[in-house]
């Protein structure tokens, strides 16, 4: 029996649009400065044009595997995840994108394998965690599921792994824990599939309904 408990919403089967929020401005200065990345045109993008141009280069890597691809996703989900992501940038070992892309890679790779079940992924997941933090690099649960949901929606489309964030966990009344990822995956798989939608569209209403719901707690 699922631990995860969803509200009784009205779901749609559209994946309701981010609202257009600009970039944190200060993300693009921290990975220009310690990433050595420039993603100064994004800083005038709002999040929906971000996350649409991320998907749209992950399909191009997909189609095409390529470095100056791979490299350019990593920078680019790290800003749209949000202020949390400057961590890798600014904790512990000095950001080092050579160090990293091996690892990040074969993550990729075992994101764009069609069919891979999400079992399978977690321990991927889970390989890449233990991989930066060898490393003494800061990229947590949140993140890194940002990055796996981005790679499978390459080839699994809206039904892409789906992130497991604080807000996620909290929502459905579990902890925000590596022990609960394999249970949130296949849980929301299944309430997607009952509810006759997309995990994507799942996931965004659940979101969003829950980040509400904290801001009128507050």
């Amino acid at each position: 029996m699922s631990k995860l408990v969803f509200p009784p919403l009205e779901y749609s089967p559209d994946v309701p649009p981010l609202v257009s929020q600009a970039v944190p401005a200060a993300m693009v200065t921290v990975i220009r400065e310690r990433g050595g990345y420039d993603l100064g045109l994004f800083a005038r993008y709002g999040l929906a044009a971000l996350e649409e141009n991320i998907a749209e280069e992950a399909a191009r890597y997909a189609a095409l595997p390529n470095g100056v691809f791979l490299k350019d996703v990593f920078h680019k989900i790290q800003l749209w995840g949000g202020e949390h992501g400057r961590y890798v940038y600014v904790q512990g070992t000095p950001f080092s994108w050579p160090d990293i892309a091996p690892a990040y890679g074969a993550l990729v790779e075992a994101c764009l394998q069609e069919g891979r079940p999400f079992e399978a992924l977690v321990e991927d997941t889970r390989v890449f965690h233990e991989a930066m933090r060898g490393q003494g690099r800061r990229l947590g649960l949140s993140f890194i599921t940002k990055h796996v949901h981005f790679w499978t929606g390459a080839v699994r489309g809206a039904d892409a792994a789906p992130i497991f964030d604080a807000v996620m966990a909290r929502g459905l009344g579990i902890a925000h824990s590596w022990r609960n990822l394999p249970e949130y995956w296949r849980g929301m798989a299944r309430e997607a599939a009952l509810q006759g939608i997309s995990i994507n569209a799942l996931e965004r209403q659940l979101f969003e309904c829950f980040r509400t719901t904290n801001r009128t707690q507050l």
